[in-house]
């Protein structure tokens, strides 16, 4: 790494550059702060195209909403803002990776039932991005519906067998030290 600088800009207010000695190593704490740093002005892309945005560490989502005639509309403003993005990450050398791009229309199974699956696929460069029926978001399994039945069969199943594997040796692990077990891997999850 040679030659690179960071400042630090809030709205019209700009710090001092300061020449960078050393790079963050990938998986570091300081990582995902200065990945924000270095990232934050892409909000400015999805405001361009009106459309909401939840950004995360590495990760960025874009939300647009309608009614089930406006789809053609919503899939032209999500392509164009995901190829302000593209352009937006080859000039700070980053990759967006269509291979991990996900598309999830929510809505009633009604309204669903009235779209055709080939008016809801998004093009990322050259790969054609179809919709999936759930995706996970920060540990929660949500699905177009916002029905939450994936997620919660998926929660029963691991809280389950959990508890199966408890049984099989609580007995020579005490009571207490098995329902500080369960408190870790079975309650905490259902909180």
């Amino acid at each position: 790494m040679r030659d690179r600088s960071l400042a630090v800009r809030v709205n019209s207010n700009e710090s001092a550059s300061t020449v960078l000695k050393f790079e963050v190593p990938q998986g570091s704490v300081l990582g995902p702060k200065i990945f924000i740093d270095y990232a934050e002005n892409v909000s400015e892309i999805f405001s361009q195209h009106d459309l909401s945005q939840h950004l995360f560490a590495d990760d960025m989502q874009c939300l647009c909403c309608g009614k089930p005639g406006e789809i053609p509309y919503m899939v032209t403003r999500i392509e164009n803002c995901v190829a302000h993005v593209c352009t937006w990450c080859a000039a700070k050398r980053l990759q967006l990776n269509a291979d991990k791009t996900e598309v999830l229309w929510f809505g009633s199974a009604a309204n669903s039932r009235l779209l055709s699956a080939d008016e809801l696929n998004i093009r990322v460069g050259q790969t054609v991005v179809k919709p999936v029926t759930t995706v996970w978001n920060l540990g929660v399994l949500i699905d177009a519906e916002l029905s939450m039945r994936d997620h919660v069969s998926r929660l029963a199943q691991t809280c389950f067998l959990h508890v199966r594997r408890l049984r099989s040796v609580r007995r020579q692990l005490g009571q207490d030290v098995t329902e500080q077990l369960v408190c870790a891997l079975v309650l905490s999850r259902l909180d």
